[in-house]
């Protein structure tokens, strides 16, 4: 609606009429309120021009609102000073009410060159657009100036459709700064753009003019857009306690290449700080997307919202992601459960988000709500090849519906390089993700180490990590591959089909948690045991099994011989645990052995159940393919019906008579 109009309006500028403003005082000839009154009454667009006898910038102190009913081009730079100030000042401080009103018939006006300010208390607005549409406002300055004291409640109010607040060139920038708010979006209002603005900064994009409570509001607005499709849109957002917020009833806004919490360069300004940079909530269907957050409190926080996106994004760097311009938290989603279906990211290129640089968590989760968090790269720099670290990758707490990566590997997150834990995760599902590693240019993976454990945590709920077809490699983190504490009595936890090699201090630790499954993973050349339950290094087996602990410390099968023909191996061995039970036995090569002599598991060969007698013993005979399994070592664990799954057990060597060579111990 509001392009129409707008071109309506130029169209028509020629032929309008002109009011002159000849004198700065408040009410009678000559001045600005009796040039609006005199436009109300005249039908058809008209002009007010300023022809103040003064060579310097006209000072208006107006006492009550300026209402505009029919279509007007006000332009203060008619106003000629020579100075790159607006010309015009429309001052209220000693007045009451809103300043320039724009009501029904006051569609397709222009606002353009004017300062306003001292239009405060009561949500007073220093423009407010209440009954017209396709309005565009633009090179203004409102609010105080550094250090004033003559803020404005709210810069601009929009309640109708088709406006445009800024422009996509320079010269239509407002500067909306030193307000309580400095848009605000109300009333149902759609279809509105907000773009190439500079809230809560200077022309200079230096000097702070904090617009207190938030930059942008839309408080009740659907179909707005923050910003647009392309650079010239971009508004640069700083020194608020929230640079945007959405919130109900609103949905479908789109806030999209925008700078929050930057200078208009994208970098850092400790003065320009917003205490959080955008946050989504309303009723969902918004679209965050693009957008440069960083040097923020908290870059992006979720509140609340169904089917809310947050794609394509780069959170806590410079735009060129080469280092860090940090945000103290770079995504957080707490403490709500009115969240549904939120995405991170996507599966499709261009989705993902760059998380890296943040001082803290680069996302943190703490929602029971259905939450996708996918196709993200969290820790790495533009390039791929180095870190731009965050304090901890991902944070997860009592999530059970989160998803962080997906069923297919465009899903995975790559989370690397970060100065402690790739992922802490109490409840959720992890899939699909490359943590510790980056690709190389042969399209294979290189190291790029998270800090502490690739993932950790103390888990009191459902954890899945890895499923079939979308396990995780977890390599070359500066822990363990994987640290689990805490104990879950009501839901098992699996971790399954997951590569997890060359850590540090070794494959997986439990520390205090049953019922962990772990089956079917690659696990090799870690700094230590590849399964260590409670972390005090090999637990030996005791008769019947009835000791308790990490996994009820289940006992590990015992391999003690086997054959071989030109096709198939054949291993044979013991268990004793748990009279009467059944367990599931799974056996694996690995090319070296643990300094320990108690295997890892680097390729999963073959699964079997066998039950116990009376006397808790059982016996069975693995076959397995003798091609590829010859010198090799050979290993075995054993997982109870209530899934608790043992160390793995003494490795057997499958070659020739003597000792075998084992890996050396890992420093």
């Amino acid at each position: 609606m509001f392009s129409l109009l707008f071109l309506v309006s130029l169209a028509a500028v020629a032929g309008a009429d002109v009011y002159f403003v000849t004198s700065p005082n408040d009410s009678g000839p000559g001045t600005l309120r009796q040039a609006i009154l005199d436009a109300n009454a005249h039908p058809g667009l008209d002009q007010i021009d300023f022809s103040v006898a003064t060579t310097d910038r006209v000072l208006i102190n107006f006492l009550s609102p300026l209402v505009i009913t029919s279509p007007l081009i006000l332009d203060g730079a008619t106003q000629a000073v020579g100075r790159p100030e607006p010309p015009v000042i429309l001052d209220r401080f000693t007045g009451t009410g809103d300043g320039l009103v724009l009501d029904s018939g006051a569609d397709g006006s222009e606002i353009r060159n004017l300062e306003i300010r001292s239009v405060s208390g009561s949500d007073f607005a220093a423009i407010r657009i209440l009954g017209a549409s396709g309005v565009h406002v633009s090179a203004n300055v409102l609010g105080s100036n550094a250090g004033s004291l003559s803020m404005n409640e709210v810069g601009i109010v929009v309640s109708t459709s088709g406006n445009l607040i800024g422009g996509f060139s320079p010269s239509d920038r407002n500067i909306i700064g030193g307000n309580g708010t400095g848009v605000l979006i109300n009333n149902g209002a759609f279809d509105n753009t907000v773009a190439g603005n500079y809230f809560g900064v200077d022309s200079s994009g230096t000097v702070r003019l904090p617009n207190v409570n938030a930059g942008i509001s839309i408080e009740n607005g659907s179909n707005n857009t923050i910003g647009g499709s392309n650079d010239a849109a971009r508004n640069v957002i700083t020194s608020s306690l929230s640079g945007i917020v959405v919130s109900k009833p609103s949905r479908d806004n789109h806030i999209e290449r925008n700078y929050v919490g930057t200078t208009p360069e994208g970098l850092a300004n400790p003065d320009l700080r917003n205490v959080q940079g955008i946050v989504v909530g309303g009723v969902g269907d918004n679209v965050v997307v693009k957008n440069l957050v960083s040097n923020n409190g908290t870059g992006i926080v979720v509140v609340e919202g169904f089917n809310q996106l947050i794609q394509g994004n780069i959170i806590g760097t410079n735009p060129e992601i080469t280092r860090a311009v940090p945000n103290g938290i770079g995504i957080s989603i707490l403490n709500i459960t009115d969240v549904a279906d939120l995405r991170v990211g996507g599966a499709i290129a261009g989705e993902g988000n760059r998380i890296c640089g943040n001082t803290n968590e680069g996302i943190l989760v703490d929602s029971t709500s259905v939450i996708h968090i996918e196709g993200n790269i969290i820790g790495v720099n533009a390039l791929g090849d180095a870190a731009i670290p965050n304090g901890t990758g991902v944070r997860m707490i009592a999530t059970e519906n989160t998803i962080l990566g997906g069923p297919i590997a465009s899903a995975g997150n790559l989370i690397s390089g970060n100065r402690g834990d790739g992922v802490i995760a109490n409840r959720g599902v992890i899939t699909s993700n490359r943590i510790g590693v980056v690709s190389n240019n042969l399209g294979g993976l290189m190291p790029l180490p998270n800090g502490g454990n690739g993932v950790g945590g103390v888990s009191d709920g459902a954890l899945v990590i890895g499923e079939e077809n979308a396990g995780n490699v977890i390599a070359n983190n500066g822990g363990w591959g994987i640290d689990i504490g805490g104990n879950a009595t009501v839901a098992a936890r699996a971790i399954q089909f997951n590569s997890i090699t060359n850590n540090v201090r070794g494959g997986i630790r439990l520390r205090d948690n049953s019922r962990e499954t772990i089956r079917r993973n690659s696990i090799g050349r870690n700094g230590g045991l590849g399964i260590d339950l409670a972390g005090d290094g090999v637990t030996l087996n005791d008769s019947g099994d009835g000791d308790t602990g990490a996994n009820a410390r289940q006992n590990f099968p015992v391999l003690s011989s086997f054959t071989s023909t030109s096709s198939q191996l054949s291993i044979r061995g013991t268990l004793n645990s748990t009279p009467n039970t059944t367990f599931t036995i799974d056996v694996y090569s690995s090319l070296e052995a643990d300094p320990t002599t108690f295997g890892e598991g680097e390729t999963w060969l073959t699964s079997l159940t066998t039950r116990t007698d009376a006397g808790g013993n059982a016996s069975f005979t693995a076959v397995v393919p003798a091609e590829g399994n010859t010198l090799k070592f050979i290993t075995a664990t054993a997982t109870d019906p209530a899934g608790n799954t043992s160390e793995f057990s003494k490795a057997f060597f499958t070659g020739p008579s003597g000792p075998p060579k084992h890996r050396a111990v890992r420093h």
